[in-house]
């Protein structure tokens, strides 16, 4: 990103976040509570995170990562190659990583789970979700490829693809406000 903004500087970049992640590692290796730092270092990157995209989507397209707009919601990592008919880069790296670390996945490599974990700890002791929420996310997603599949047949423009992406996963935080029972 450094390098976006001023060229040349992705080295310097590199060397602060090598030596953050060495602070990170040590922390976490001798703390006796690491998920309270864990919930920490995830929020404070899921922030950065969506800092960035909202960046993007304001039109400094220097923020975005790729250059092009890519929403980071889940639906996208099944949809998108769907509507978009590529290959499956992004689910072949999501379930490998689901496969090598179980769930870590949402605990420390999602910029998600961590608006998951402080939701969580807002509650006692969280809620379990009713059969009802889970047959809806098992529906959804079921319909997440052939609604991708649809709107590509259909014709649908990328920009109207990409809300349908976001709208598809609108029921994050109602799933969330289930668990935990607010």
């Amino acid at each position: 990103m450094a390098d976006r903004l001023v060229g040349g500087l992705g080295w310097a970049e590199m060397v602060v976040l090598g030596l953050y992640s060495a602070f990170l590692v040590q922390k976490m290796a001798s703390a006796e509570n690491t998920s309270g730092i864990r919930i920490v270092i995830w929020t404070t990157f899921s922030v950065v995170f969506f800092l960035q995209f909202i960046l993007g989507l304001a039109g400094i397209e220097k923020f975005l990562m790729t250059g092009k707009l890519h929403a980071p919601v889940p639906a996208v990592v099944i949809g998108g190659p769907i509507f978009r008919g590529e290959r499956f880069f992004m689910p072949i790296l999501f379930l490998s990583t689901i496969v090598l670390v179980g769930p870590a996945w949402c605990s420390h490599l999602c910029y998600i789970g961590s608006w998951d974990g402080l939701s969580a700890r807002a509650a006692a002791r969280p809620k379990k979700l009713s059969e009802h929420w889970v047959i809806l996310r098992v529906c959804l997603l079921a319909l997440t490829p052939v609604v991708a599949l649809l709107i590509r047949v259909i014709g649908v423009d990328g920009l109207t693809a990409g809300y349908v992406g976001i709208c598809a996963n609108l029921r994050i935080p109602l799933e969330i406000a289930a668990a935990v029972g607010t």
